[in-house]
């Protein structure tokens, strides 16, 4: 906007809604429509690549690795699986092609001369990416069920945990999407922040391991917090102190939600 812009138009009078509409579920649709046309392409390397994380780490590696408790290393390691591989689709999805839609497509800047606000494009989107996480991560728990690591239908509740990750990592992923200038950006955010947490959350390894500053770092990641409930549902150890790991992430939801809406809003109105 210009200097003509009237004043009750710009950015800073308008107010943020944080609860969106009815029609935020046309974002969804329309990712949806889009989806199901190339569905082969757009879900398959998301499943592929966790199924050989599953067989080369789970049966591989573990293998080489002494039980885990009374547990093998594939039992311990297949729930932390169904975590971060939806963190990765989640991300992926909230970056690159969100990336296009707002820079290069215009999609979003079309939209916004619609009824929707910014506030129902953050919620469509990231509702759609936690549902593409959610159809991988039930891809993945077949194959972990036809090969034996799936025991228990306890494992089910985790991918109530799979879709919540999956929507803090989409929320911040389009929030940092607002502040990027090109693709190579993602870069820092993928290596620099994503696969730090993956590696230091509890996923390949127990976080007792680890030494004493790192094991309480790695619980300002939601990611852990995540695994720790998702290990304790497939090992039916439920408890009343798994709560606080849920309430943590609906924490960090909200937190990334927020971001996303702010930096939606400052982003499509300037």
């Amino acid at each position: 906007m210009d200097s003509t812009t009237p004043l009750n138009l710009r950015a800073e009078n308008i107010g943020i809604a944080y609860l969106p509409t009815r029609g935020f579920t046309a974002i969804w649709v329309r990712n949806f429509v889009y989806f199901k046309r190339y569905w082969l392409s757009a879900l398959g390397w998301s499943v592929v690549e966790p199924i050989l994380y599953l067989f080369a780490v789970g049966f591989g590696l573990g293998e080489m690795v002494e039980k885990i408790g009374d547990r093998r290393y594939v039992e311990f390691f297949f729930p932390a699986l169904l975590i971060f591989s939806s963190v990765w689709i989640a991300t992926l999805e909230c970056t690159f092609p969100c990336l296009s839609k707002l820079k290069y497509q215009g999609t979003y800047s079309a939209i916004s001369l619609t009824p929707l606000s910014p506030t129902d494009i953050v919620f469509g989107e990231v509702l759609w990416a936690a549902s593409k996480s959610m159809l991988g991560a039930v891809c993945v728990l077949l194959v972990g069920t036809v090969a034996g690591v799936v025991t228990t239908a306890w494992i089910l509740p985790s991918l109530f945990i799979v879709f919540l990750t999956a929507m803090i990592f989409a929320g911040a992923g389009l929030a940092i999407t607002t502040r990027v200038s090109n693709y190579d950006s993602f870069t820092y955010l993928i290596s620099g922040v994503v696969l730090p947490l993956t590696l230091f959350s509890g996923t390949y390894f127990p976080l007792d391991r680890l030494p004493p500053l790192l094991m309480n770092l790695s619980y300002v990641s939601p990611i852990t917090h995540a695994v720790i409930v998702s290990r304790s549902l497939s090992y039916q150890e439920w408890d009343h102190s798994l709560w606080v790991h849920v309430l943590v992430l609906l924490g960090f939801l909200m937190l990334s939600t927020v971001w996303a809406i702010r930096s939606f809003h400052r982003r499509l109105i300037p």
